[in-house]
């Protein structure tokens, strides 16, 4: 297809986002000139699945970026297990074998990643769950050379060295469900504001934080979230737990070895919300 084709293919759709032949067109018209990212993107918006055209363009693409990490402990899935979750293979067998199927998470751990290897991860489009446990030179800078990942709904990124104002590069991933922070020891646990903005997020894990009722203002009205991970936050006091009342969703809350709630506290909660599940 031409420039000026492609381009008008565009402006239709962008008149008509809620036609699904135009968005499939755009979409395979995008493969078809090696804009993966795009293809795959007008999917998801669609709520497509993608055509063989575009899963083709996506798996080579996926192939090309994966034999660029070359790492033999990372893990990939493109499939899940009712009962077991995800369907992991090891990065080796994958690229021995690859499927077909659009790659859906990756499990890299205690890696330094450069510049490059954050590119590669950036134009895996399709990753549901992404899981950088003990990244090395984590940042909020680093962490914008992954917005590429439209379709990320879980990431993890415990053990790492990130700050509070990193925080706010995780506006990148509008779909984020589920954010692992535990042991991320230099937050500090006053500027959580991007987290409050989060407005998909169901599962937050702040264990063995800073994580204090300052910062935990930004989550006291939070409309989606559903499960709190507060394990061992020293920094908690029973204030935080009256802020934490007020969160509507919240069903889970894990307080277990937070030394500066009391046991008074935990119960006046526990009245106040009586749905909801207090570990302590």
């Amino acid at each position: 297809m031409s420039d000026r084709g492609l381009a008008l293919l565009e402006r239709a759709h962008r008149a008509e986002p809620g036609d699904a032949a135009l968005a499939g067109e755009l979409s395979r018209s995008y493969a078809r000139v090696g804009r993966v990212r795009e293809a795959y993107r007008v999917c998801l918006r669609a709520e497509l699945a993608p055509s063989p055209e575009v899963g083709a363009a996506l798996a080579q693409a996926q192939q090309l970026a994966l034999s660029h990490l070359g790492s033999p402990d990372a893990q990939v899935a493109t499939e899940t297990d009712p009962n077991a979750g995800w369907r992991w293979r090891d990065l080796p067998s994958h690229l021995e074998r690859p499927s077909q199927l659009p790659l859906r998470a990756l499990n890299l751990p205690w890696r330094r990643l450069s510049a490059s290897d954050l590119g590669a991860i950036g134009g895996l489009c399709s990753l549901e769950d992404l899981r950088l446990t003990g990244w090395d030179s984590a940042s909020g800078s680093r962490l914008r050379l992954l917005d590429g990942l439209s379709a990320l709904r879980a990431l993890a990124l415990d053990y790492t060295s990130l700050v509070d104002l990193d925080l706010g590069a995780l506006r990148s991933f509008p779909r984020l469900e589920e954010l692992r922070l535990a042991q991320c020891s230099l937050l500090s646990g006053r500027l959580l504001e991007p987290l409050g903005q989060l407005r998909s997020l169901r599962v937050l894990d702040l264990s063995y934080t800073q994580a204090r009722g300052e910062g935990l203002t930004a989550l006291s009205e939070h409309p989606t979230l559903e499960e709190l991970r507060l394990q061992d936050c020293q920094a908690l006091d029973d204030g935080a737990l009256e802020l934490l009342a007020t969160c509507p969703r919240l069903r889970v809350l894990d307080l277990s070895f937070c030394q500066g709630t009391t046991p008074r506290g935990r119960e006046e909660l526990a009245q106040l919300r009586p749905q909801l599940k207090i570990l302590a």
